[in-house]
């Protein structure tokens, strides 16, 4: 199962109502995908893919393969043995094998056709939020990763009417199954959506997921606080307050 979306748009949230179900082990933010693209991309510029896992730790998560040279059958079964082999580990950390991993990488988004050629079972939950409130959310934190569009209210605002044309994008060309999960929707009619996210990856009700809260998995992500609280309201439209000083990023949207 793999979430996806802006960062800050409720990945976490929804992570954690997944990971409450008994048949769900959460992976977090893996960085399997990702190496798979530049893997790729080092095949492309003829370096190997030796050369780019050497390379992996200075290259981030931005990295995109752009190009369908080296999406060969035998390259893409390795890729897919190795996701396997990742999620595989994840699960295995229950008590009882898990039936269900999570991957909660954001910008797998940029990915999605490498996910498709991997994995074409997966089940997509893509993240949606007021672009306001997630854009200002994502300026407010200092990320730990690579995130270099986060710094600027332009740049942010370019960011998410990116990633919204590139959505609109997958899902014309690629037959992944995606779910499209508002956060508005989600924190405003919590069982409504808990029950169209279960049904949606194939699982059946299980009331624990509307107590997440009481999971003591540690979500290691800047939003392990709020996931340790009740679904609560108070996020939405919190942009309104600091409003005179968002100018560039409302100028930027509503291009």
């Amino acid at each position: 199962i793999l979430i996806v979306g802006l960062p800050r748009s409720g990945t976490t949230l929804v992570e954690q109502i997944l990971a409450s179900h008994p048949d769900v082990a959460a992976g977090g933010e893996l960085a399997a995908i990702s190496q798979a693209a530049v893997r790729f991309v080092g095949i492309n510029r003829g370096d190997g893919e030796a050369d780019a896992d050497v390379a992996m730790g200075d290259v981030s998560g931005l990295t995109m393969l752009t190009k369908p040279e080296g999406l060969l059958p035998e390259a893409l079964m390795r890729e897919r043995s190795r996701y396997f082999d990742t999620l595989s580990a994840v699960g295995r950390q229950n008590d009882a094998p898990a039936k269900y991993v999570t991957d909660k990488m954001p910008l797998n988004t940029l990915h999605m056709g490498l996910v498709e050629s991997i994995v074409p079972e997966a089940k997509i939950i893509w993240c949606v939020r007021d672009p306001m409130d997630a854009c200002l959310s994502c300026y407010f934190q200092h990320f730990s990763g690579n995130n270099p569009f986060a710094y600027s209210l332009t740049d942010l605002g370019r960011f998410s009417l990116a990633l919204d044309r590139l959505k609109a994008h997958w899902e014309q060309v690629l037959d992944l199954s995606i779910l499209t999960l508002p956060y508005e929707q989600l924190v405003a009619d919590q069982r409504g959506w808990t029950e169209k996210l279960l049904t949606h990856v194939g699982l059946g009700w299980d009331p624990a997921c509307l107590e997440y809260y009481k999971n003591e998995r540690v979500a290691l992500t800047l939003s392990n606080d709020q996931v340790r609280q009740p679904i609560y309201t108070s996020s939405v439209g919190r942009w309104h307050r600091y409003a005179e000083r968002l100018g560039p990023l409302e100028q930027m949207l509503k291009r």
